[in-house]
């Protein structure tokens, strides 16, 4: 028999769209990840709580609003950003402007601009937890209610949040984890798919470009019967919502000491972003909770520190 944490309906603003260097969409598995573990330190800081563990966790979205807007001159999506006021060039025309405003707005300098995508969310989250008696539940889903509102969630704030609620399967009957996941509808779980890149790598293929291969649509002009084109159809390759999802990093240096690093006691390492082939699928078509479910994976020989899910 397993424990669940179900999180209905969390509503976050301003989340992190950013998922990687080459991808902008929903966060990371990564940052849920760390949200999760985040929220597993707060709770163990207290001793009643000391040991317990959420060693997997599975993401529902419900509904994404990515902050874009649709540029009027050539119809392409830009990241609707947000600048900061304009600083005086010197100290000196500051201290004037404080005495009176200035109406030369040559005299301010336009700060740096970074962009900054952004995306609001609802999701809900269903965490696996070890250390659970059923003694103390409704104490536990307290303790969850007073420090989860205090978070940040992958990188956004959060606004609200639904219900909380433990839930308890065993593989053993079905029937039981079909409940589980039920309580994750109307959504989309985010899956792996990296066994369609490696499909594709074991035949010769470069794992970038089977990453792309997924992911590019085909346009194909139809003709009529003089030659002239009736329309296009559109194809890609594969089934499912397929979409690239940063899953975790590469070390792309020697573990070791670096000057100034955060902690001297831990070994120090470049990465850079792992990113592979994922889909989000409904919950109903899941036979078991195991299979929405993320994990942690370290792979000491290849230098990889991974979100794994084997659905």
């Amino acid at each position: 028999m397993k424990s669940y944490l179900l999180i209905r309906h969390m509503k976050v603003h301003n989340a992190n769209a950013m998922s990687s260097t080459l991808t902008i969409g929903v966060p990371a598995v990564t940052a849920w990840m760390g949200a999760v573990h985040a929220l597993e330190r707060k709770i163990r800081q207290q001793e009643i709580w000391h040991h317990i563990r959420f060693p997997g966790a599975g993401i529902s979205f419900h509904h994404c609003s990515l902050q874009v807007f649709k540029s009027s001159i050539d119809s392409v999506y830009l990241i609707r950003g947000t600048a900061n006021p304009s600083k005086p060039k010197n100290k000196n025309e500051g201290k004037a402007q404080n005495n009176k405003i200035s109406s030369d707005m040559r005299k301010l300098k336009p700060p740096s601009f970074i962009e900054e995508p952004r995306i609001h969310l609802d999701i809900s989250l269903l965490l696996e937890v070890e250390g659970l008696d059923g003694d103390n539940d409704e104490e536990f889903l307290d303790c969850v209610r007073q420090l989860l509102p205090s978070m940040k969630m992958a990188g956004g704030d959060i606004l609200e949040i639904g219900k909380f609620r433990l839930c308890y399967a065993d593989r053993d009957h079905p029937q039981e984890e079909r409940k589980v996941l039920s309580a994750l509808m109307p959504g989309f779980v985010l899956i792996e798919r990296d066994d369609l890149i490696r499909q594709m790598t074991e035949s010769g293929a470069d794992s970038l470009q089977a990453l792309l291969d997924y992911l590019k649509i085909t346009r194909t002009a139809r003709k009529d019967e003089n030659g002239n084109i009736d329309g296009w159809d559109y194809s890609r390759k594969g089934n499912g919502w397929l979409v690239p999802i940063s899953v975790g990093f590469k070390g792309i240096s020697e573990l070791g000491n670096v000057e100034n690093q955060r902690d001297p006691s831990v070994l120090h390492q470049f990465v850079e972003n792992a990113v592979t082939l994922g889909e989000f699928r409904m919950p109903y078509r899941f036979d078991h909770v195991d299979d929405i479910l993320w994990h942690y994976e370290y792979d000491s020989k290849n230098s990889l520190y991974l979100c794994s899910n084997h659905a």
